[in-house]
């Protein structure tokens, strides 16, 4: 199940160190830094099922950490004090393998264009060796690109495959955006879309789906997930420690919307895709790990679809 991972496991690059405390992305862009500070955590791991140096950069710049263990960065904490973050971090590192493992899949089927939607801190195309030939097409906001391109600059390396920033809304005329950024609606499109759809509401997530699908070649896919239900801010405050937690799980649940209207296999189908579906809790216990008490089939819980669909 490991992802295939260009380069070998080290420090971050030394030029990473002297970055300046800088302003950092807002709002749902502020997510991609949790995000990040989870791969750090799971590349930090003996037993690490991929490695992403990028992420521990974007931690470092957000912080000023220098070296030793992880600092605070909102919610995120690597002392393990926190029990939301225990439960939350975990399923953001590894749900990274789920989209992984479809995306190295799509391209050695072929598949050498890629577009990343809302790809905050992703450096998929840094630590992933994809077929010869492919494009990676980054959409956010300029804030997060201003945020992630002096840090992966400072960090030394060069990307495993061309890419292609476009600053642009997924809420406004983002493909008008990523056609003049030499998006080929003719070519086959791997869409990745992680810790994406929770974020709209079911008329925006349609929109956004009925977009994409108008923009892809047969044989295109996605890959994506969502919650089966909106979480509540009880859902986070009850797994809440101190008044960082509480904090943080009144952000998240503020920002939580309700994702798609049906489950995925009716949702993709709606849409033309045919769909593989699988659980968050599944997929994470074929990882040998154990699965957090916060996706996991428990009455109190939220369990996450994780899915890959293929265009008809």
């Amino acid at each position: 199940m490991t992802a295939i991972v260009a380069g070998q496991r080290s420090a971050v690059h030394h030029r990473t160190l002297g970055i300046a405390r800088m302003r950092l992305p807002q709002g749902v862009g502020a997510t991609s830094l949790m995000t990040a500070y989870a791969r750090a955590q799971e590349s930090r791991r003996a037993d690490a099922i991929f490695l992403d140096r990028w992420a521990e950069a974007c931690v470092d710049a957000a912080t000023g950490h220098r070296s030793g263990p992880l600092p605070p960065l909102g919610f995120a904490r690597d002392e393990g004090a926190s029990t939301l973050w225990r439960e939350f971090g975990s399923y953001l590192a590894l749900r990274t393998v789920f989209y992984d493992e479809h995306l190295l899949k799509a391209s050695r089927d072929g598949l050498r264009q890629v577009v990343l939607l809302a790809a905050g801190m992703d450096a998929r195309a840094y630590r992933l060796v994809m077929h010869p030939g492919s494009t990676v097409f980054e959409l956010d906001h300029d804030d997060v690109f201003a945020f992630k391109e002096e840090v992966f600059a400072a960090v030394g390396e060069a990307p495993t495959c061309p890419r292609r920033l476009v600053v642009a809304d997924l809420l406004a005329d983002w493909p008008a955006a990523l056609l003049a950024a030499g998006f080929d609606p003719g070519e086959s499109t791997v869409w990745l879309a992680e810790g994406l759809l929770m974020y709209l509401s079911p008329e925006d997530a349609d929109q956004l789906m009925a977009t994409l699908t108008g923009l892809s070649a047969p044989g295109s896919r996605i890959i994506s997930e969502y919650p089966d239900h909106r979480p509540s801010t009880e859902f986070f405050t009850s797994r809440c420690t101190d008044d960082a937690d509480r904090r943080m799980a009144a952000g998240m649940s503020g920002l939580l919307q309700a994702g798609p209207s049906e489950e995925p296999s009716v949702w993709l189908r709606r849409h033309g895709w045919i769909p593989e579906v699988t659980e968050i809790a599944a997929f994470i216990a074929s990882l040998g790990r154990p699965v957090p008490p916060i996706c996991s089939t428990a009455p109190d819980a939220c369990s996450v679809w994780l899915f890959a669909g293929q265009l008809t």
